[in-house]
């Protein structure tokens, strides 16, 4: 959508989204993005459209089934007739229906009529009636597929839960080269255990539907149901088996001790197989080594052997890369079965020393988009707390031989508060924890907010030592980071803290009004406006206000809402002269002009370099395009509003067309511009250059035809040196634009410039010979 909206499309599109499983879905969606604001994603109810997308799938599934030879046309006749009749129902319910009729071995009209009328009436029955039974003595089996897959944080690979699911040592050791049948044979197993329920694509085992996991965790809570003992999941036990599968993993001696130690990061992975052979490869070793030149470690960048290693891993050890990531996630919402053992390996993994507790943190870091502490400063309650493993960190603080002053726990809390770790952020509290720290620039408030973690800004603002307005390391302080993400929430709970300064400006001078006007977030707008407090009229750095923020990002309800400020200046200016009109016609934003403009805010001021609105939209393709074909652009609105502005020159006399010459052109501003009878098309600048001779030198061929085309054009018009168009199209080499210069009636191929050539001679100079030809020809 956004991309869409971008592209500067002339003329409106849709997109049609079928959404699935989701029945309690709002009305409409809307996209906060400035590019975007004006689009929204209607809902629809279950209309014809959608019931005519359902009868389509039948009919294509039922013709398969008739052509297949599972049933007879006119058994088919009457299955399409039944299904149609109970098309209310889902994608997903007709799907698994038509599978079990093709799976069956029913293939007359009286089978068909036997098989539907037992079928399940919803969803969850269909899931109850179509698992396969299982025997009990492989319940244990199925048990730890349906764990992996209920609560894993992203779809495992077949290889992935063959590896971590291995029962002993000599099993993992032979998932290491596991061949294409060895997947086949996983995915059948897996396929026997849960039937229709599952599927797997590109080698992924994943659930039908995420309401099938739904129905697993249901099963859970179900202690009466038949298959609650069998196939029902409970969250906390599952998360404990994925987390015991993990650290074991992590810490299987079967892994080196340290995978990142310098002398491994250049060995070779497990793939054998190369394209060059034994004797080309000794002959390149050879001239390597002649050359010294061969590949030394030490000259290349940290940070790409790093990565280079992260690959590598992942190709020896393969379940690593979701061991290594998603441990901490499971141990978490291990609750209270966690056991001393377990704990303890959960020490040993977070302590980092040197050895297989420390590959795990540095492969993270190394795969992370998010910052995380550096491997010098990540020490255990650093880690545990920035993972929410609240149980080993209140073991921690509990160890007499863990002893640290609450002030040396500060960078805990603070990485504790990045990834909204709620528990450790209240453990470390209660142990005294400063919320502020005079040593560095880091911000346990302002990333919380960051992140929106509203339970945690709430835990800090009731600190007693909690400074609200301190800016973070980037210099900008909570409230400014609440408004221009749209946190309302958050934004409420700070503004009610005593010593908050809502006025409080970031280093580019942006307070939270104006953070949350040139992002739209009308909402926090609002809850600014009614505290009362903030000062509508603030400027940044650029001397730009809020009203300056909204205009040029194009949100007309936030300039609707700063209206309503009391005090607000409508016709204040920047730094450069610019008032709120200029920025938003240079941004092509009709509405906002329109409304401006009706507010009596002037179109044609001028700012400090004499440029006025039509000026800067002149210069501007997006204020030459309309939103649909019955709207105009806010350039032709502003030339038929102001038309004695069209021509008006700033202070290096350039004009508004003059600006849409500039490189690298603007045909349409041209084009709208030249039908303004005001507009001058032989304006020259000071070294009597006129436009059609600037656009003919830069090729600009689209500018020079509408430049031509006005009948009042003087296509002889030279310069200081006495250069014509004709002069510049042809020493540059420029054909096409010389074509439509000669094309004129009025055209002079005679003219001699100050020195006494033509235009002929400059082109035979620069040697373009075919120039040459073509100006001979019309002498």
């Amino acid at each position: 959508m956004s991309s869409m909206a971008s592209s500067q499309l002339t003329k409106l599109k849709k997109i049609k989204m079928i959404i699935s499983g989701q029945p309690q879905i709002c009305a409409s969606w809307s996209f906060p993005s400035e590019s975007i604001e004006h689009h929204h994603i209607n809902m629809e109810d279950r209309s014809a459209g959608m019931m005519h997308d359902i009868h389509l799938f039948v009919d294509t599934r039922v013709a398969e089934l008739v052509k297949g030879g599972i049933c007879s046309q006119a058994a088919g006749q009457y299955l399409r007739g039944r299904l149609m009749s109970m098309a209310e129902n889902s994608f997903l319910w007709l799907d698994m229906v038509l599978k079990h009729i093709q799976r069956g071995l029913g293939h007359r009209a009286a089978d068909l009529v036997r098989i539907l009328s037992n079928t399940p009436e919803d969803l969850q029955q269909a899931y109850t009636k179509y698992l396969p039974p299982i025997p009990a003595t492989e319940v244990a089996i199925l048990q730890s597929y349906l764990r992996l897959l209920v609560v894993s944080s992203r779809p495992l690979s077949l290889t992935e839960i063959n590896v971590l699911t291995a029962t002993d040592e000599e099993d993992r050791e032979c998932t290491l080269t596991m061949t294409a049948d060895d997947e086949n044979a996983v995915r059948g197993s897996i396929q026997r255990a849960l039937g229709p329920l599952v599927r797997f694509p590109q080698s992924t085992a994943q659930f039908v539907h995420s309401t099938a996991r739904e129905f697993f965790l249901l099963l859970g809570q179900q202690p009466l149901h038949p298959l609650c003992n069998s196939h029902g999941v409970d969250p906390t036990e599952a998360h404990f088996f994925c987390a015991r599968l993990c650290m074991t993993y992590l810490l299987d001696r079967s892994i080196p001790a340290d995978l990142f130690d310098i002398e491994r990061l250049d060995s070779p992975s497990l793939d054998t197989q190369s394209p060059i052979s034994d004797r080309q490869r000794m002959d390149d070793e050879d001239m390597f080594t002649s050359l010294l030149i061969g590949e030394v470690q030490f000259l290349r960048d940290k940070e790409s052997l790093g990565n280079e290693r992260c690959l590598d891993i992942q190709q020896r050890y393969q379940a690593y890369d979701y061991a290594a990531n998603n441990w901490t996630y499971h141990f978490a919402r291990c609750g209270s079965m966690l056991d001393n053992q377990f704990l303890t390996m959960g020490l040993d993994l977070v302590s980092c020393v040197a050895g297989r507790s420390s590959n795990w943190y540095k492969y993270r870091a190394y795969q992370s988009y998010l910052q995380m502490p550096s491997f010098g400063d990540s020490s255990s309650i650093v880690l545990a707390a920035m993972f929410d493993l609240y149980k080993i960190v209140q073991v921690l603080l509990n160890s007499s031989g863990h002893l640290q002053t609450p002030q040396m726990l500060f960078p805990a809390l603070f990485w504790a508060a990045s990834r909204g770790s709620y528990a450790a952020v209240k453990l470390l509290l209660e142990h005294g924890v400063p919320v502020s720290s005079v040593n560095t620039r880091n911000v346990p408030l302002a990333v919380a907010t960051r992140g929106n973690f509203k339970e945690i800004c709430d835990l800090l603002l009731e600190a007693s030592d909690v400074d609200p307005n301190k800016q973070d390391s980037h210099g900008k302080p909570a409230l400014v980071l609440a408004a221009e993400a749209d946190h309302v929430q958050i934004l409420r709970r700070i503004l009610l803290h005593k010593s908050i300064c809502v006025d409080q400006a970031d280093t580019d001078g942006r307070t939270a009004l104006i953070a949350a006007s040139r992002n739209g977030s009308i909402e926090c707008v609002r809850v600014l406006r009614k505290d009362g407090r903030a000062n509508v009229n603030c400027t940044d750095h650029k001397g730009q206000t809020s009203l300056h923020h909204a205009s040029n990002a194009g949100y007309l309800s936030t300039l609707k809402e700063l209206l309503s400020f009391p005090g607000l200046d409508l016709h204040v200016k920047d730094h450069a002269g610019r008032n709120a009109i200029s920025l938003a016609s240079q941004q092509g934003h009709l509405d906002v002009v329109r409304f401006l403009h009706h507010r009596k805010v002037d179109a044609t001021s001028t700012d400090l370099h004499g440029r006025n609105s039509i000026s800067w939209a002149a210069n501007s393709i997006k204020a030459t395009e309309s939103i649909d074909d019955s709207k105009e652009s806010v350039l032709e609105y502003l030339v038929r509003k102001f038309p004695d502005a069209a021509d008006a020159p700033d202070e290096s006399g350039w004009s508004p067309l003059a600006w849409a010459v500039d490189t690298p052109g603007y045909p349409k501003s041209v084009q709208i511009l030249l039908c303004c009878p005001c507009v001058d098309v032989n304006q020259r600048d000071a070294g009597g250059r006129c436009l059609l001779q600037w656009a003919a030198s830069s090729d600009m061929k689209d500018i020079a035809k509408c430049l031509l085309q006005r009948s009042d054009i003087y296509v002889n018009s030279a310069s200081n040196d006495g250069w014509t168009a004709l002069f510049s199209a042809a020493s540059n080499g420029k054909m096409e634009t010389l074509k439509l210069i000669l094309q004129h009636k009025d055209v002079d191929v005679h003219h001699r410039d100050s020195r006494g050539m033509t235009a002929a001679d400059w082109a035979r100079i620069n040697n373009h010979l075919e120039i040459l030809d073509l100006l001979r020809s019309h002498a």
